[in-house]
């Protein structure tokens, strides 16, 4: 699977080069969760896939782009980021940082949890702008 994975990634970085649309492009590749408690490792952390333990809720995540200053490239980033932060992010590079789409217009009805990460992933913050991880438990319906 992971070879799979690995072909259709550079299939397509190879056509986005092609079509010149590298320069300005910014390329996420994150996992939702822990490896499965019974067929994965997560050592050093305890649990897996399905519970809270640092072991199900940790992930690795990269972050591939000609944007990024060439001091932060290949440099982990150990912030707290949780993946509903990357809907800001987007949102706020795509309109250039002054999207009113991109606050939270509301508050009351649904809050807003997503956080913008730029600052932190251009090495101009070395902290996250996040204290925490929200998890769900339950489904709640409107």
């Amino acid at each position: 699977m992971v070879n799979v994975l690995d072909s259709l990634v550079g299939n397509l970085t190879a056509a986005l080069t092609a079509k010149g649309m590298m320069k300005n492009l910014v390329f996420v590749y994150s996992a939702d969760n822990g490896g499965g408690a019974m067929d994965g490792s997560n050592y050093p952390y305890k649990g897996g896939k399905t519970n809270f333990f640092e072991g199900g809720i940790r992930a690795l995540a990269f972050v591939y782009s000609e944007l990024l200053p060439p001091q932060v490239r290949g440099v982990p980033i150990t912030g707290t980021v949780h993946v509903c932060d990357w809907w800001v992010t987007f949102c706020k590079l795509a309109s250039g940082g002054e999207g009113a789409e991109c606050t939270d217009n509301q508050p009351a009805a649904h809050p807003l949890d997503s956080l913008d990460l730029w600052t932190m992933i251009v090495g101009k913050n070395a902290t996250s702008p996040r204290e925490g991880q929200p998890l769900v438990i339950g489904y709640e319906s409107d």
